[in-house]
C-alpha cells in the first residue's frame, strides 16, 4: 500500500518464497513432525499416477464432484516449479518472513491436528465443503 503509487497500474506479483519445496521434502516433514521418525514413501511410476489421477477423475465426475487434482497435472508431479519472485521483492521491497515458510508451518499444522483431532476435521470438512461449493459454481 505504501508503494502503490509507484508501480504500474498493471502488474502480476508471486508473494512467494524463493525456490520450490517437492511433494517429497513436504511428505518427509510431515510424516517426520507426526510420527517421530523419518517413513520411506510408497512411490508409483509416473504413468501409474496419471492413470490413478484419470480415474479418479472420472469416478469424481460421476458423483458430480470437482476433484482439485486433474488429469493434466500428471506432468508435473516430479518436477521441480521453482518460483523466482526477485522482480516482486525488488519492485515491492518486501519478502516473505521465513517463518511462514511451508516446511516450518508443518510443525504447527501437525501440532495442531494431533492436539486438537476435533477441530481440525471440522477445518477439514469445512474446508472441503467449501471448495466443492466453489467448484460447483
Amino acid at each position: 500500500m505504501e508503494t502503490s503509487d509507484r508501480l504500474p497500474r498493471f502488474a502480476i506479483y508471486n508473494a512467494s518464497p524463493q525456490g520450490c519445496v517437492s511433494h517429497n521434502e513436504l511428505y518427509q516433514t510431515a510424516v517426520k513432525y507426526y510420527h517421530g521418525h523419518d517413513i520411506k514413501p510408497f512411490q508409483l511410476p509416473k504413468l501409474i499416477t496419471a492413470l490413478c489421477l484419470i480415474i479418479q477423475f472420472f469416478l469424481s465426475r460421476l458423483r458430480d464432484k470437482e476433484p482439485l487434482e486433474q488429469p493434466w497435472m500428471w506432468k508435473y508431479a516430479d518436477k521441480k516449479l521453482r518460483v523466482d519472485a526477485s522482480a516482486t521483492y525488488t519492485a515491492l521491497g518486501w519478502k516473505p518472513k521465513p517463518r511462514y515458510h511451508i516446511l516450518r508451518r508443518l510443525l504447527f499444522l501437525n501440532e495442531k491436528m494431533i492436539s486438537r483431532p476435533q477441530d481440525w476435521a471440522l477445518k477439514m470438512f469445512a474446508l472441503v465443503h467449501c471448495q466443492t461449493k466453489l467448484a460447483e459454481k
